[in-house]
């Protein structure tokens, strides 16, 4: 399974999108939490309810994290 990161600009327009093999590899490249790649992992996967905690939210509106095959 490939996962893609895709970071979103101001106006939530795709600046860039990378392709890891793994939400671990995403998590060392950005510098933050495996919990907080994953849970963005699951919002946008099983369309789980947005977080209300101030620091995922705000990661959240930079990132986004697919399933590529």
């Amino acid at each position: 399974m490939k996962y893609s990161l895709i970071t979103k600009g101001e106006n939530q327009e795709i600046v860039s999108e990378v392709e890891y093999k793994s939400i671990r590899k995403i998590s060392q490249a950005l510098n933050t939490t495996y919990c907080s790649c994953y849970e963005n992992f699951l919002m946008h996967y099983e369309n789980r309810p947005p977080p209300k905690k101030l620091s995922q939210v705000r990661f959240n509106t930079k990132y986004k994290i697919v399933i590529r095959d």
